[in-house]
C-alpha cells in the first residue's frame, strides 16, 4: 500500500513537472517564433497612432530602402526611375498601386522589384497614399545646363507631299512635358541630364525610324513594344522600368511623339 501511494506521488510530481516545463517550453517557443512579431507590430502601432497614412508611408518608404533605387528629383535613382510627379503618372487605382507592391511581376513581367509583401495592411496603405500625394515639384529646367536642350528647326515644306505631321508648337509642348514629367530624369538628350545610363539616349530619336504609332504606344504602354533583343542593351529592358503615360491627355502624348520625332 505504502509503495502505490509512493508511486502515486511520484506518478503526479512527474506530471505536475511535465506541465511546467511544457508550459514554459511553449512560452519560449512563442519568444522564438511569435512573440517578437507581435511586439513588432505592438511597437509599429504606437509609432503609427495617431498619424495620417502619407505620414506613414513616408517612413516606410525611407526604412524600407526605396530611395536606393528611386528618388523623388528629375534625376532619378541608380536602378529605376523618378517618383517626381507620380501621382499624376500613375493611371491606375489605389488597390492596383498596392497590387503591385505586393507582386511587381503582376504588373510588370520580370520585374527587378522586390515585394514588399512583409509589410503590414498599414504600412502597405501607407506606402501607396503617399505615392499617391507625389507631385511634381519642378516647373521646368532645374539648372542651367538642363536649359540647353534645343529643339530643330522643321523645315517649311509648304506646297510639297512632305509637310511635316507636327506643328513647332506640338514639338515646344513635347519639350515642356519631357522635361516636367521626368523623362530628363533617365534620358539623355544632346549630351544634357544625368538619367542617361536608365533609360537610353533619345538625342537621335528620331534616326532611328519609328513610327509615330510605335513612339505612342511606347509612352502608353512601354514594357509592350519590347522583345528580346531590342535595340539598346539598357537596364531594365525586358522589364522596362519607365512608367506608362497613358493618363496624359492624347493631345500631350501627340506633342511628346512630336518632340521625339523631332530629336535628330
Amino acid at each position: 500500500m505504502k509503495n502505490m501511494l509512493t508511486n502515486a506521488l511520484l506518478a503526479l510530481i512527474s506530471l505536475l513537472f511535465l506541465l511546467f516545463v511544457g508550459v514554459k517550453g511553449l512560452a519560449l517557443l512563442q519568444n522564438l517564433l511569435g512573440a517578437p512579431a507581435v511586439e513588432s507590430a505592438s511597437k509599429n502601432q504606437d509609432v503609427y497612432a495617431g498619424l495620417a497614412p502619407e505620414k506613414i508611408g513616408i517612413d516606410v518608404f525611407e526604412k524600407q530602402g526605396c530611395m536606393a533605387c528611386h528618388n523623388l528629383d528629375l534625376k532619378g535613382g541608380t536602378i529605376a526611375p523618378s517618383l517626381d510627379n507620380f501621382a499624376e503618372r500613375w493611371n491606375g487605382s489605389a488597390d492596383q498601386l498596392k497590387a503591385k507592391l505586393l507582386d511587381p511581376k503582376s504588373v510588370v513581367p520580370n520585374s527587378i522589384m522586390p515585394s514588399f509583401g512583409r509589410l503590414s495592411d498599414e504600412e502597405l496603405d501607407g506606402v501607396v497614399a503617399y505615392l499617391l500625394t507625389l507631385k511634381s515639384t519642378h516647373s521646368g529646367p532645374d539648372n542651367a545646363d538642363q536649359a540647353t536642350i534645343s529643339i530643330p528647326t522643321l523645315k517649311d515644306t509648304s506646297g510639297k507631299n512632305d509637310i511635316p505631321k507636327f506643328s513647332m508648337d506640338q514639338v515646344k509642348r513635347g519639350q515642356e512635358l519631357f522635361m516636367n514629367n521626368g523623362c530628363i530624369g533617365c534620358h539623355t538628350v544632346n549630351g544634357v541630364a544625368k538619367g542617361g545610363s536608365i533609360g537610353p539616349n533619345l538625342t537621335h530619336e528620331s534616326e532611328r525610324k519609328r513610327s509615330d504609332e510605335w513612339e505612342l504606344d511606347h509612352l502608353k504602354q512601354p514594357y509592350s513594344v519590347y522583345v528580346i533583343g531590342s535595340a539598346d542593351n539598357v537596364i531594365c529592358r525586358l522589364s522596362t522600368c519607365m512608367p506608362g503615360f497613358g493618363s496624359l491627355s492624347p493631345e500631350d502624348l501627340k506633342a511628346l511623339v512630336a518632340f521625339l520625332q523631332s530629336l535628330k
